[in-house]
């Protein structure tokens, strides 16, 4: 569980996963809309490569993840109005870790 706030800021959160591991995830902006990214980096492959499994603007969203490479999964919020957003993120299933960045 993790929360993040912030005027006109972005934040991102990741979780280290392998291959063939599943996450399910929620998170809620608290009715606010946020531009988000969805993605995930491979371990192994060309710097900069990524994968979005689902973008776009919204105040919440939630499903699973089966990870289709081992690496990092994560998100990528912007928030673009000009208040404060708290972000609430739940992640529940098998993964090693989850950070702030």
């Amino acid at each position: 569980k993790s929360a993040w706030s912030g005027r006109r800021r972005a934040a991102m959160h990741r979780s280290a996963q392998r291959c063939v591991r599943s996450v399910a995830y929620t998170w809620d902006a608290a009715g606010a809309n946020v531009k988000f990214d969805f993605h995930g980096e491979p371990a192994s492959g060309p710097e900069g490569a990524f994968l979005s499994f689902e973008k776009g603007v919204a105040s919440q969203s939630g499903g699973s993840l089966k990870a289709p490479f081992s690496g990092t999964h994560g998100w990528y919020w912007k928030n673009t109005t000009a208040k404060d957003v708290v972000i609430k993120l739940r992640v529940s299933g098998f993964y090693s870790e989850i950070k702030r960045l």
